[in-house]
């Protein structure tokens, strides 16, 4: 199947998963997220989660990793609509934050730092397929900025869902995944 077909299936899975089988899963992906043995992480960036639902909850990661590495930087997206680049802004407690276009929260204000900055990027995808090839929401904004990271940045996705086959339509230039963690298994991905 193609991204296209996927999104809409992978989309329409999401939103028939109850508020039970979402905080399920949550607190099973960050179980096995605990588990993980990763290297120190000096700045992170996370997606601000679909406040529609569906969709893996980050900032509890961020705030484990934070426990693990102190002062950490976190970062999180805000898309300019200027040029329809997603920049990354540092981000704390205190951080002002308003829906977007979309209706997802991204920081008003504050801070950017670049892609290259990054030792982990927690990136929001609505499926992934056994060889780490994600499929995103389709406006492109995390591909172009993961090809701005360093080679070795950890590209790591959370999903509700297991992986599909194969994604018919993933292209060799793709930025694929490093690990990505269900509800049941950690994948990793060379």
């Amino acid at each position: 199947m193609d991204k296209k077909g996927i999104r809409a299936a992978f989309r329409e899975r999401r939103r028939h998963l109850s508020p039970e089988a979402a905080a399920e899963g949550q607190r099973l992906i960050l179980a096995l997220f605990r588990g993980c043995s990763l290297p120190p992480v000096h700045c992170l960036h996370r997606y601000v989660a679909d406040p529609r639902g569906g969709e893996p909850d980050p900032a509890p990661l961020a705030e484990w990793m934070k426990t693990l590495n102190p002062g950490m930087v976190v970062a999180m997206p805000r898309i300019s609509n200027d040029d329809h680049v997603m920049r990354a802004v540092v981000c704390d407690g205190s951080t002002t934050m308003a829906a977007n276009r979309w209706g997802i929260p991204e920081p008003v204000a504050g801070t950017e730092v670049g892609a290259d900055r990054m030792d982990m990027v927690l990136v929001p995808l609505v499926a992934f397929d056994v060889k780490g090839h994600r499929v995103g929401h389709g406006k492109g904004y995390y591909d172009r900025f993961l090809k701005d990271c360093r080679t070795d940045c950890i590209k790591l996705g959370l999903s509700f869902f297991e992986p599909v086959g194969a994604i018919g339509d993933a292209e060799a230039h793709d930025v694929r995944l490093d690990l990505c963690i269900t509800p049941h298994r950690v994948y990793e991905f060379d």
